[in-house]
């Protein structure tokens, strides 16, 4: 994924935050039956529940929009 951030020292947090954001992303991801990820709409509802929360990680409403380059399902 690629997180797009509003602030100048957006990098750097996301950087010391690294490892927590990846287990979070993970966890949500994990939680998903395969069958809600092949509907319609699910990679928005996905992105939502990053935002949200990696901005519960970051301290406040840091991330603007999430980009997923790349989405298999396996």
């Amino acid at each position: 994924v690629n997180v797009v951030g509003v602030e100048a020292d957006f990098k750097k947090k996301m950087e010391e935050h690294d490892p927590q954001l990846r287990d979070m992303a993970m966890g949500t991801l994990a939680t998903k039956p395969i069958a809600d990820l092949e509907k319609p709409g699910a990679r928005n509802l996905i992105r939502n529940e990053l935002i949200a929360g990696f901005n519960n990680i970051l301290g406040g409403p840091l991330v603007k929009e999430i980009y997923m380059t790349e989405f298999a399902i396996q």
